[in-house]
């Protein structure tokens, strides 16, 4: 408050309607809620969409081949790795049952949206990573009814530009550490602290690092339009896939 410059969280500290303002827990909330919902989650989208399509070239020919499967790309990698692996916390209002399984008031629920995203009932071949599945965008990544996410549009836009414009301006993207040598964050819905760092090569000499420590704020630090394609980028990641992994056993089964 006694440092006010021009932007966003002064806005909101200076917001006022009918004399009314935000309270200080107020505006920490939005800040939180602004920072983790608003880009931590789009910076996992966008570095998990990259992972996904290095891992699967075939689908990255494709892409590259049709510019226009971005779209429904970005569904599938929503799908596939979304950013948010799980439900905020509920709480029982009132004793039921489900499956045979007793749940008392009270009782904390964490409801797994990449095991639905996963769901053979739902998808068919759920496990299998392909950005021309006709039903990708039926996937709950963003949450569903009163609960959906209000940044969905936006975040859909970044991942459909930012991925878009690796694959075209980096043809000979690639990983740049054995695939054995990536793990995942441990995290139930998203990782802030500790990211694990994948390199990628760019044309075999330079590297956009995804997740170096907690540098997530200037997500994009570098110049990807810069047209030159030996300056380094830095996409950092804070990777809340856990439900499962193709380099190791150190997150939660789907």
């Amino acid at each position: 408050r006694s440092q006010q410059q021009d932007d966003m969280i002064t806005a909101l500290l200076q917001a006022e309607v009918d004399g009314d303002r935000l309270s200080e827990d107020e505006v920490l909330a939005m800040v939180f809620i602004l920072f983790v919902a608003g880009h931590i989650t789009t910076v996992n989208l966008i570095a998990n969409g990259i992972y996904a399509l290095l891992m699967n070239p075939a689908q990255m020919d494709a892409l590259r081949a049709n510019p226009d499967l971005i779209e429904n790309a970005v569904e599938e990698v929503l799908r596939f790795y979304g950013p948010a692996e799980t439900s905020t916390l509920r709480f029982a209002a009132q004793d039921f049952e489900v499956e045979g399984q007793a749940i008392e008031r009270g009782s904390p629920l964490l409801f797994l949206l990449a095991s639905a995203n996963h769901d053979p009932a739902r998808f068919v071949d759920p496990d299998a990573f392909n950005i021309s599945r006709a039903d990708a965008n039926r996937h709950i990544a963003f949450g569903k009814g009163i609960h959906a996410c209000l940044g969905a549009p936006l975040a859909r836009l970044e991942g459909q530009i930012a991925i878009a414009s690796l694959v075209q301006r980096y043809p000979d993207l690639a990983l740049g550490v054995p695939v054995d040598d990536i793990t995942w964050e441990r995290s139930f819905l998203r990782s802030l602290f500790g990211l694990q760092p994948l390199g990628f090569g760019l044309f075999g000499r330079d590297a956009i690092r995804f997740g170096q420590g907690l540098g997530m704020a200037g997500s994009m630090n570098g110049t990807l339009g810069s047209g030159n394609a030996s300056r380094k980028a830095v996409i950092c990641s804070a990777n809340a896939r856990n439900t499962g992994t193709r380099s190791g056993e150190d997150c939660m089964p789907r």
